[in-house]
């Protein structure tokens, strides 16, 4: 008799145990479901900043390009006066050979500097633009890797619950299949 009682009282506080893990659970994947929004926010929110810095011309190097031909411009101006200067006060004129000499070679110079300037703005902004990609892409693989680990979580929350209410049951079960059940026959009249 007693093993009988202790037989339904295992699958009663089996059950119960099985709710209360149930609602651990719940309350559980809340947390996880909170943590997976939120990462899957921080990355749309990145990606969005991307999209905007992109339609923004923040990539786009020609406004640098168009200061830097401004100022190389201006730089070359001021160079051909002052080699005109120079050579003026040495006595040789406007088309002379070695004016026109100087005059080649500052803005051969001139021009290859011009092309290394504009190099280096376009290796500048192609840094910059690899660097938000970059983030975006650690972004997006911490959120891949946040979801392969909630789905192991949850998968092996499920393992464990099963195992132990199959575990649970079998074993209040096979407590109340060794019950001599013809004992507990109700009292006849």
């Amino acid at each position: 008799m007693l093993q009988g009682i202790m037989g339904i009282a295992g699958v009663l506080g089996g059950l119960g145990g099985s709710q209360s893990g149930r609602r651990n659970q719940e309350k559980g994947m809340s947390y996880m479901n909170e943590g997976h929004q939120y990462a899957l926010e921080s990355l749309r929110r990145r990606l969005d900043a991307f999209n905007d810095s992109v339609a923004s011309g923040r990539y786009n190097p020609q406004k640098q390009f168009d200061l830097t031909t401004k100022a190389a411009e201006r730089a070359t101006k001021v160079g051909l006066s002052n080699i005109a200067a120079r050579n003026g006060g040495f006595g040789y004129k406007n088309g002379d050979s070695n004016t026109q000499q100087d005059l080649r070679h500052f803005s051969e110079k001139a021009q290859l500097q011009l092309a290394q300037n504009y190099q280096d703005i376009q290796d500048k902004y192609e840094r910059m633009q690899n660097q938000d990609l970059a983030s975006l892409d650690q972004a997006a693989n911490n959120f891949a890797r946040y979801d392969q680990g909630l789905g192991q979580d949850i998968y092996g929350i499920g393992q464990r619950q099963e195992s132990a209410a199959n575990a649970g049951l079998i074993s209040s079960l096979n407590s109340l299949a060794g019950v001599d059940w013809g004992r507990f026959k109700p009292p006849t009249k």
